[in-house]
């Protein structure tokens, strides 16, 4: 928090923003749970929530700060995504088990996710989804960062073989809009207006998909995921959550 309230920091929007998040989610909490939800659930993901939220802001300040975060990311990343694919070719969660071991627990590989008869790997995520998500995300970064184009390609590959391993159909769909936004980008660099055009597009075929279809929601689903069942389970979820927040 020091490093946060120097002289020379600017206070911005976003700021007040997850600043009222927190505050908001540990007030709902207390209000229905009383003071010992801050001891539980509610307060552990305000404390992450808010924990990242200010370490960035603090430390990733300016092309230096990022320029060695980024460094230590692309380490830390190629061992997660090797041990993900590992786990993907062996049919066992090889960092739950070693850790399992470690600590004197039964085997973690029990409680595996699978889908298509094979594993879907986690590494050190908790699951999937969380690690299938993180493999577009980190190419997103990899991609604008890195100036050799062998290395791009590289990453491409590695992240393409993470996000198959994690077989999460979002994953998957987000690494081809990254790799094609990011093609895009450098093909049409010269041109100012090319992400105006991108949204008048995207626009078009989300207003014609709603004007065709009576279902647009279902019809992404059913077309766009592995499992349309697991899609249709996040809308059952996302209706109970939206009652509760209106009550």
């Amino acid at each position: 928090l020091a490093v946060l309230f120097r002289s020379n920091r600017r206070r911005l929007w976003s700021d007040f923003f997850i600043a009222a998040t927190v505050s908001w989610m540990l007030g709902a909490a207390i209000f229905v749970s009383g003071i010992s939800a801050l001891w539980s659930a509610p307060g552990g993901e305000s404390i992450e929530f808010f924990g990242s939220y200010v370490i960035a802001r603090a430390y990733f300040f300016g092309p230096s700060a990022l320029d060695k975060f980024l460094r230590v990311l692309r380490f830390l990343s190629v061992v997660v995504i090797v041990m993900a694919f590992a786990e993907f070719v062996s049919g066992r969660l090889i960092v739950r088990d070693a850790v399992a071991a470690i600590v004197g627990a039964k085997s973690a590989s029990a409680g595996a996710i699978f889908r298509g008869g094979m594993i879907r790997a986690v590494s050190t995520f908790e699951h999937p989804i969380l690690f299938g998500s993180f493999c577009p995300l980190l190419l997103t970064l990899m991609l604008y960062w890195e100036r050799s184009a062998i290395r791009r390609i590289l990453w491409v590959s590695l992240c393409l073989a993470g996000t198959i391993a994690s077989i999460t159909s979002i994953a998957l769909l987000s690494l081809f809009v990254a790799v094609g936004l990011f093609t895009y980008d450098h093909l049409m660099n010269n041109y100012r207006w090319r992400w105006k055009v991108i949204w008048a597009f995207l626009t078009l075929v989300f207003s014609a998909l709603f004007l065709i279809s009576n279902a647009p929601f279902g019809w992404l689903i059913t077309h766009l995921t592995f499992d349309p069942q697991s899609g249709y389970f996040r809308f059952l979820i996302w209706d109970a959550a939206l009652t509760y927040i209106e009550q």
